[in-house]
């Protein structure tokens, strides 16, 4: 880990990544892979990555081949780009941070009903409540982070598990009252999005590998279609399924399902024909390179 001061730009920190690869003695053409998350700023300096590994493909076969013309050269710059790259420093996107935008999707920080549960949070704060807290043995719910979903989460959480606190604190002080459709979006809420939550600390403490989050984000979507009647179940399972297909669409993804014999297996219809037998032909390229 580098802890940095200076603004963070794309040209910034491909040079810092490439100071620790030095610092390694490694390389840029022996990176693989390259695992960010959506940030513009990170995207762009994966890709410079991918340009530095681009222009000392080139510059090597220009000292190969000095005789050459300049516009053969330039054929040869170009067929890097296009044809090297797309088996060497491939870009995939985190898949934790993948699912939490799928979340952050269907229900938003600017949801209006989020907004009235975290103002409500907030006000708890307020020194006038402590009496109350403090007589009721009650715990003010936690505030969240734009940057991080589950902080969500965990507010409502508090409010399900404290709900006869809170019925009794709205009583006693009508500015935190929350009405019926207030509480039923709490509860639908808490119980729609539980599974994921508890997918992603999961993920989260524990070195995972593509196809075991796969199987991890279909489970959590087999336990949200238990759910009866919850407003968030139909958005979330589309939101959901739409992200996951765009992953399968990276080629070490769908490597590492071709790989996991839980989705790779005589009549499975995880992948197609085709995507397997491309997937194999990618990276039979990619070891003979």
């Amino acid at each position: 880990m580098l802890e940095v001061h200076e603004s963070q730009t794309a040209k910034f920190l491909k040079n810092r990544i490439l100071d620790i690869l030095k610092k390694y003695h490694l390389s840029v053409e022996q990176l693989f892979s390259i695992t960010t998350d959506n940030g513009a700023n990170m995207l762009a300096a994966a890709k410079k990555l991918q340009q530095e590994y681009a222009l000392q493909v080139h510059a090597d076969h220009e000292t190969v081949n000095e005789g050459e013309a300049d516009q053969t050269r330039e054929e040869h710059f170009t067929e890097s780009l296009t044809t090297e790259l797309k088996d060497h420093l491939n870009i995939i996107r985190c898949a934790i941070h993948t699912l939490q935008l799928a979340l952050n999707d269907v229900v938003g920080n600017n949801d209006d009903t989020m907004r009235v549960v975290t103002n409500i949070a907030k006000s708890t704060k307020k020194v006038k409540y402590n009496q109350f807290f403090d007589y009721n043995k009650g715990k003010r719910p936690p505030l969240w982070s734009p940057t991080r979903w589950n902080g969500k989460y965990k507010l409502v959480k508090s409010f399900v598990n404290q709900e006869q606190f809170f019925v009794a604190l709205g009583e006693q002080y009508p500015e935190l009252a929350l009405d019926d459709e207030t509480w039923s979006f709490i509860k639908e809420y808490e119980a729609a999005f539980r599974p994921f939550n508890k997918a992603t600390k999961l993920m989260q403490t524990q070195h995972q590998p593509f196809s075991e989050f796969y199987m991890q984000w279909l489970d959590a979507i087999r336990e949200l279609k238990k759910l009866q009647n919850n407003r968030f179940v139909a958005p979330l399972s589309k939101e959901l399924m739409t992200r996951l297909e765009k992953l399968k669409g990276n080629d070490l993804f769908r490597a590492s399902l071709v790989l996991d014999p839980r989705f790779n297996f005589l009549g499975s219809q995880v992948l197609t024909t085709e995507e397997k037998e491309q997937t194999q032909v990618d990276h039979t390229q990619v070891d003979q390179t």
